[in-house]
């Protein structure tokens, strides 16, 4: 004897949503897995071409992304340890070509504050913020002209004697 489909018999309607609610979960876990496959793909890609980029169009790279991401008129990389008094721009975002130029911890307190806690640090206006009061004294002495307002020091660690 076979049953009869009608809305009536509440165990086929329950049969009818489990399969609908399978065939959803299948389609998901093929939409996730071909997800999965864009996403190596481009990571076989990624690795592809950061292989065959030197470490200075590394660094240059970095600093043009994060000057996109973030919306910043100025990015570099620089590198110094906690303590140095000089640190090495490895590049910059403004000045594509400029590399291992010799920089003045002292004139960026934001670098040095990063370097010393290890945390990112924002000075969201250096033309009222304390870290800046001599530097700004030295601009005006000088007739300096500074068109940067907010600054951010993201210190990372490249390996155990460099950090940027």
């Amino acid at each position: 004897m076979k049953t009869k489909r009608t809305a009536s018999n509440p165990q086929l309607e329950e049969i009818d949503k489990l399969r609908t609610a399978l065939r959803k979960a299948e389609a998901e876990v093929q939409r996730l897995l071909d997800e999965a496959a864009a996403r190596g793909a481009l990571v076989d890609i990624l690795h592809d071409v950061m292989g065959s980029l030197s470490m200075g169009e590394l660094f240059h790279m970095l600093a043009r992304r994060l000057a996109r991401a973030l919306n910043l008129s100025h990015s570099s990389v620089i590198f110094a340890k906690k303590g140095d008094q000089m640190g090495t721009v490895a590049s910059a975002h403004e000045d594509p070509q400029l590399e291992n130029l010799q920089v003045e911890l002292d004139k960026y307190p934001e670098i040095e504050a990063a370097l010393a806690s290890e945390q990112p640090v924002l000075i969201p206006d250096i033309w009222h913020s304390a870290a800046y009061k001599i530097l700004r004294e030295a601009w005006e002495k000088d007739g300096s002209v500074i068109s940067v307002r907010s600054i951010i020091a993201l210190p990372f660690r490249l390996d155990l004697d460099r950090t940027g």
